[in-house]
């Protein structure tokens, strides 16, 4: 709506960009709590959780370990490959003892290259053409302005 700030509108019975980052940053929070070893030193050792989410939530993540605001660091877009692989490593800083998170990777889809070059004939990695169902119409009536 006009005159709402994107991040802070929250659509009926839904959250707002700002609450998905908040949910972002407990998550990380709770797991640097949960697993996160200062005394482990050597990178074998290390933990590896795999987190499974959608593209909103991957985006916000981002944002949460970059300590993104908006301003001194842009906010992430939600310009995520489906199935792509993300790279988040919780460490604890040496001075103060704090956890923090340091992004190692984005919107890794490598191992999609099988398919990239051969695919199935059934096998599609976009969403740009659906499947429609039988009474679906292929009209593109979301790129139509708005009366």
């Amino acid at each position: 709506p006009p005159g709402v700030n994107p991040r802070r509108y929250r659509a009926p019975h839904g959250e707002s960009w700002d609450d998905v980052m908040k949910r972002a940053q407990t998550l990380l929070r709770r797991l640097a709590a949960t697993f996160l070893d200062a005394d482990v030193s050597d990178r074998r050792d290390r933990l590896k959780i795999l987190v499974f989410t959608h593209g909103g939530f991957i985006a916000e993540t981002l944002n949460a370990a970059r300590d993104a605001d908006g301003v001194v660091t842009p906010f992430a877009q939600n310009g995520a490959v489906n199935t792509a692989l993300y790279r988040i490593q919780l460490e604890t800083n040496a001075d103060t003892k704090l956890p923090f998170a340091r992004v190692l990777s984005t919107n890794d889809a490598a191992h999609l290259a099988r398919f990239m070059g051969h695919p199935p004939p059934d096998f599609d990695l976009g969403d740009d053409h659906p499947p429609l169902p039988a009474a679906a119409t292929s009209d593109p009536w979301w790129l139509a302005d708005p009366v």
